[in-house]
């Protein structure tokens, strides 16, 4: 006589994977600095590890058994998991997007849709887009490019300049796997620079406008953000796979998931209970609802003796 478990599974769609903690890195948040500040709900499955003189103004989740700080501001240290699903990519990505706006000489683009790309006065023209290279959007220092597109499908994704969004737009960027985009696991697909800005005209509170550029990362590729004290930056970065790098002395007004999260300088990050949640684009996951013991042998169907 045999003695055995029946799982029962059923699919699970996280209602929000942003619903509880902002910051989440699923294996480990590492935060240094001496006036580095995070003022919103953090959580990871791991350990988080501080060191300098980091203040947490936001309730902080570590795993079972794990160690972390107790945060200030009257906030709660509490244990608990929660996994990052994978993305859900739209299936014909390749063919429908919005990449053409990207580039500034493209001839299938309709009058009026081409991304604005802007500069100084003297400086060399460029477009902030090249198709080979590969897929890269590339905004150099002092210039902006304005996304006005919906979804665009990516490689690399490096800001030293602006990036911005305008009003009543809802920009997703989807960043492809290396493996796809000839580059090896571990390099670095968004970079956003010292004295970069991510801006959004969508997020503006007063008129009750809550949606930031959110950027997905597929694969293993690495996520570097910088920031100075003159820039603040409104994003979403979803990226389950990878670790995110965050630096500088910026201030940082979104959403931020990876596989680590490292968090060195002095930036200031916060969030918006408002913020719109960009649960849609992640994958359902299979969850376990119920087990039973099982005695004998095989049967038809399984859970004959159950």
């Amino acid at each position: 006589m045999t003695t055995d478990t029946l799982y029962r599974l059923q699919t699970s769609t996280p209602k929000s994977v942003f619903a509880k903690e902002r910051v989440i890195g699923q294996e480990v948040i590492e935060i240094s600095g001496t006036s580095t500040r995070i003022e919103t709900d953090i959580g990871t499955n791991g350990s988080i590890i501080t060191s300098g003189s980091p203040t947490i103004c936001g309730n902080d989740r570590i795993g079972p058994g794990k160690s972390g700080p107790t945060p200030s501001c009257g906030k709660q240290k509490t244990e608990g998991t929660q996994n990052l699903p994978p993305i859900s990519v739209p299936s014909n990505i390749a063919t429908y997007n919005d990449n053409c706006r990207l580039d500034q000489t493209c001839t299938g683009a309709k009058a009026g849709q081409i991304d604005p790309y802007s500069k100084p006065v003297h400086q060399n023209s460029k477009n902030p887009w090249d198709a080979d290279a590969p897929r890269k959007v590339d905004v150099a220092s002092k210039e902006q490019l304005t996304m006005g597109g919906t979804i665009y499908w990516v490689c690399q994704l490096e800001i030293q300049g602006t990036l911005y969004m305008p009003a009543l737009t809802e920009v997703k960027i989807y960043v492809d796997t290396p493996q796809h985009c000839g580059l090896k696991p571990g390099d670095n697909q968004v970079i956003i620079g010292s004295q970069a800005k991510v801006e959004s005209s969508s997020y503006n509170p007063s008129q009750g406008l809550y949606a930031v550029p959110a950027i997905y990362v597929l694969g293993e590729g690495n996520v570097k953000m910088e920031g100075s004290p003159e820039s603040t930056n409104e994003v979403m970065i979803y990226a389950p796979y990878s670790e995110i790098s965050l630096g500088g002395n910026g201030s940082w007004t979104g959403m931020l998931a990876g596989k680590r999260i490292r968090i060195h300088g002095n930036p200031t990050v916060k969030s918006d209970p408002n913020l719109k949640l960009p649960e849609q684009n992640v994958a359902s996951l299979f969850e376990r609802t119920r087990f039973a013991e099982c005695i004998g042998g095989t049967a038809s169907p399984p859970n004959a003796n159950c």
